[in-house]
């Protein structure tokens, strides 16, 4: 029995060579691969080839991928940068042209407010950041387009800036206040099984909201809880020791597999609950907490 076990994985390592040569001798040579890497850029970018330098290249022996990223000179308006990928019958498998100078700006202001606190524990946060975006929300929407035809998926900034498109307001004096819906939230949330005080210490105020929510069809209060972030440069190690490791001793698991946020929209009329809490986890297809602001 045991030779047969060494003879079936002696097969199977076998076979798996016998593709990756297969794979390999597929593939274009790198003359025919850089070929057609500046016959698909000059006709998707209209970029010449006496325009484009070298930067990096690589050949994936195990899959027959070739990948080249090239600066394009001049480039004034641009950062110059391209990326192309090869499947290994030789097809186009990805492309990433120059990015615009306006638009790398765009994307970077975006990112700063979209994850500087005093812009969303507040009504009015959310409300004078949506009315610094309003103009600039078109622009932002063929961003997304772009990318998306061009890379099949967006980043986090361009699925959250979505936020912005919402009817944000300040609340009316009718209204309950936004003080005794935070209340009704933070007990909602401590109503969940097994949920405590000390637990939710852990997940500080991240999000408060004012908007007609368009899925409800009501006005509502949305509030988020979220895992505390280490500041931008600070040392992770101080970060785990002081915050992870306690979290994840009183929750008793580790930290991938723990909450991430709890979101709750109240009807901001009658100081109701307007839906059941959400717990979210991390996970390639789970809603980022302001992705729940709809």
């Amino acid at each position: 029995m045991r030779i047969c076990k060494m003879r079936g994985g002696l097969m199977i390592g076998l076979a798996a060579l016998l593709l990756c040569v297969s794979l390999a001798q597929a593939a274009p040579s790198r003359q025919q691969a850089i070929e057609t890497v500046y016959r698909i850029i000059h006709q998707e970018l209209r970029i010449r080839k006496e325009e484009l330098q070298i930067r990096s290249e690589h050949f994936d022996d195990a899959e027959g991928y070739w990948t080249f990223s090239f600066q394009q000179q001049p480039h004034p308006d641009s950062d110059g940068q391209v990326f192309i990928q090869l499947k290994p019958d030789g097809t186009l498998n990805d492309l990433v042209g120059p990015r615009r100078l306006n638009e790398i700006a765009l994307e970077e202001a975006l990112k700063r407010d979209l994850r500087d606190p005093d812009n969303l524990r507040t009504a009015a946060g959310m409300y004078a950041l949506k009315q610094r975006w309003q103009d600039r929300l078109p622009a932002l929407g063929r961003m997304a387009e772009e990318r998306l035809r061009r890379r099949g998926t967006l980043p986090w900034f361009l699925k959250e800036y979505r936020v912005l498109e919402a009817d944000i307001r300040l609340p009316g004096e009718e209204m309950v206040p936004l003080s005794q819906a935070q209340e009704t939230t933070e007990a909602a949330i401590l109503a969940l099984p097994g949920w405590t005080r000390e637990k939710l210490g852990y997940f500080p105020l991240a999000l408060a909201v004012y908007y007609h929510s368009a899925e409800l069809g009501k006005p509502v209060y949305h509030f988020g809880f979220q895992q505390k972030r280490p500041a931008q440069g600070d040392p992770w190690e101080p970060f785990e020791r002081v915050y992870i490791k306690p979290m994840e001793a009183l929750f008793g698991d580790a930290f991938e597999m723990l909450p991430q946020y709890l979101s709750l929209r109240i009807d901001a009329r009658t100081g109701q609950a307007a839906e059941a809490p959400v717990v979210g986890f991390l996970g390639l297809n789970n809603k980022s907490l302001l992705e729940r602001v709809k």
